[in-house]
C-alpha cells in the first residue's frame, strides 16, 4: 500500500463544548485508524483542541485559516473530510475544500 499524507478535515466550532469534545474525539479516532494504516495524517482539530486546552488561542478558523491552509498548500496530498454533522456548514472545511480543489487535490469525503 502507498503510504499518503492525507489532511483530515471536519467541522469543529460550536458553542457547546461536549459537541466540540465529540468532533475532537472522532476526528483523532479517525486520525488513528488512517495512521494504523500506515498513512502520514495531519488533524487540525486534534492539533488545535490539545493546544486549546492550554489557553489564549481561539477556536475559530479566522485564527486557524493561515495555518490549515498551509499544510494543504505544503503538504498535504489528499483532502480527507470526515462528514460528521455541520460539514456542509462549516466555514473551515468549505475552505479547505475549496483550496484542496484549486491545488488540485483529491478530496474524499469519510462517514
Amino acid at each position: 500500500m502507498e503510504t499518503k499524507r492525507i489532511y483530515l478535515a471536519t467541522p469543529y466550532s460550536h458553542r457547546d463544548e461536549k459537541v466540540r469534545t465529540q468532533r475532537f474525539m472522532a476526528v483523532s479516532e479517525r486520525a488513528n485508524s488512517l495512521m494504523q494504516l500506515g498513512h502520514l495524517v495531519y488533524s487540525p482539530i486534534t492539533h488545535g483542541h490539545i493546544l486549546g486546552a492550554f489557553g489564549n488561542l481561539p477556536g475559530d478558523f479566522d485564527f486557524w485559516e493561515a495555518h490549515c491552509l498551509s499544510f494543504l498548500r505544503h503538504w498535504a496530498q489528499e483532502l480527507h473530510v470526515l462528514a460528521l454533522p455541520g460539514w456542509q456548514q462549516s466555514r473551515g472545511v468549505l475552505a479547505e475544500m475549496a483550496e484542496a480543489g484549486r491545488l488540485g487535490l483529491p478530496v474524499w469525503h469519510l462517514k
